[in-house]
């Protein structure tokens, strides 16, 4: 298979990969009442993913340079992720404000001194992957501790959980490796990149629908479950 081949199916499975982000985003847009306060801010995350990605694409094609466009992906997912647990760990709530100030500034320091806006926003990245790992920890060591009749994975939050960190793990190395490639103009190896991200991509947009596809089984959410 030639290289020109490949890219095109490479281009494929990306639009493909950030398309199926729609299918969670309309199943919980579909169960709206049955959702929990975290899993209706987790819901904006792929709606935020499949909207940056159009917007990239859309400014590509108008021949304009997109990547500043892509340092908004993690800043956008990070706070969408500090807001879910927020809702879901209370005793959290009162460290949200500080956390988010020192993720933006970290962020802004990243994105106009360390990197600018030329390359990928690696730092950042870095950043929302051991944040977002984090705070799955956290609600894990939480879930597991309280007992509770309902199975860990029958936990809607629980599984739209291990998408995160599956997706968050895998494409922190994607990404961290990515510049080198940029400033290369190394198109075969940031296709190759990009693939493994699309792959991850399917894994997180189907945790998430199964998810939501979970939460529409439960009860209408009438309370403060975090689950």
């Amino acid at each position: 298979m030639g290289s020109s081949s490949w890219l095109l199916i490479a281009d494929y499975v990306e639009i493909a990969a950030y398309g199926s982000l729609s299918i969670p985003t309309l199943v919980a847009l579909s169960h709206w009442r049955q959702l929990s306060a975290p899993l209706r801010m987790l819901a904006c995350v792929p709606a935020y993913m499949l909207l940056l990605f159009v917007l990239m694409r859309l400014t590509a094609y108008l021949g304009q340079h997109n990547i500043w466009l892509a340092h908004f992906s993690a800043i956008g997912e990070s706070l969408l992720y500090i807001g879910t647990f927020a809702l879901a760990l209370p005793h959290l709530r009162r460290w949200v404000p500080l956390l988010i100030a020192g993720f933006l500034a970290a962020a802004a320091l990243d994105s106009f001194v360390l990197e600018g806006t030329h390359q990928l926003n690696s730092y950042t990245i870095a950043l929302e992957s051991f944040l977002g790992i984090l705070l799955v920890l956290l609600y894990f060591e939480r879930e597991i501790n309280t007992p509770s009749r309902v199975l860990l994975l029958e936990r809607p939050l629980i599984v739209a959980s291990i998408g995160i960190v599956l997706y968050l793990a895998g494409t922190v190395t994607v990404y961290l490796i990515s510049n080198s490639f940029v400033l290369a103009n190394d198109i075969m190896g940031m296709t190759l990149l990009y693939s493994v991200n699309s792959v991850l991509l399917l894994l997180l947009s189907g945790l998430f629908t199964y998810a939501f596809r979970l939460a529409s089984l439960a009860r209408p959410y009438s309370a403060f479950p975090g689950k």
